[in-house]
């Protein structure tokens, strides 16, 4: 009797197996709301020449971008980011310099809602274009007002994600061009070692109400208001870039095609 009540003591005793997990009976807590706030600073200097149409340009420029965001929940957060500009060029050189922006001023640069119901995203308000691209299509430090819908799918290792959304001109000269676009894009890999990304978009660009200024080096028409393109950006784009570490340095190779329909 002693021999069994003391192999029974030892049983209860002994400790759990290294890397065994006890069970959960409470559920975690929420994560509990929180504002952060980070900035980033650009310096810059431009120097144009062998311009046809006016003398070359040289300017410098400073930008600083403190943005705000509040994080009610691991599902929903609204963010605010403000932009100062100085540059050695005035505003009414703007447009003759080809500069869709103003050199000089602030304003709110970035102001947007994202929700993550699941596996959708929806953004609203202005925020940087959500679609994959390369810098020939889309500068992606270029905030844009609209709204865009994206869901993931898990496929085993890899995933695809659907993105649809309709965008305003991001000009900060009141441009109301329109711009509508959706894109699959499929990523597999693992970006520490060696990641893959193919995306294929469709991008419809109207530009009806483009500034005259805007229209610069494309084929222009003239109507009522001043001039436009003459014909439309109508865009079938598709992307394939390659990430790996070399060196301990991140590494990126990317191959774009784009046609023009």
């Amino acid at each position: 009797m002693r021999r069994g009540i003391l192999l029974l003591a030892l049983a209860v005793c002994r400790p759990s197996p290294l890397g065994a997990q006890e069970p959960e009976y409470f559920e975690q807590p929420p994560p509990k709301p929180k504002f952060s706030l980070r900035w980033e600073a650009l310096f810059r200097y431009d120097s144009f020449y062998h311009l046809r149409v006016r003398p070359d340009i040289q300017r410098g420029r400073f930008e600083v971008r403190p943005e705000l965001t509040f994080t009610p929940s691991d599902r929903f957060k609204v963010a605010v980011r403000a932009v100062g500009d100085l540059g050695t060029d005035n505003n009414s050189q703007n447009a003759r310099n080809f500069d869709n922006y103003r050199s000089d001023g602030a304003m709110l640069d970035r102001f947007y809602l994202e929700a993550r119901p699941g596996a959708w995203t929806i953004l609203a308000g202005r925020f940087g274009m959500p679609l994959a691209a390369s810098e020939v299509l889309w500068d992606r430090d270029i905030q844009t007002p609209g709204a865009a819908v994206s869901h993931q799918f898990a496929t085993g290792s890899s995933t695809l994600t659907v993105t649809g959304g309709g965008f305003y001109g991001p000009q900060r000269e009141g441009d109301r061009s329109r711009i509508f676009a959706g894109q699959v894009v499929w990523r597999g890999g693992d970006v520490d070692r060696f990641g893959v990304e193919a995306a294929a978009a469709y991008w419809d660009f109207d530009l009806e109400d483009l500034k005259s200024h805007l229209v610069r080096q494309n084929s222009p028409e003239p109507y009522a208001g001043g001039q436009r393109p003459e014909s439309g950006f109508r865009l079938a784009d598709l992307l394939v870039r390659v990430r790996f570490p070399a060196l301990s340095l991140p590494v990126t190779v990317s191959i774009d095609g784009i046609h023009n329909f």
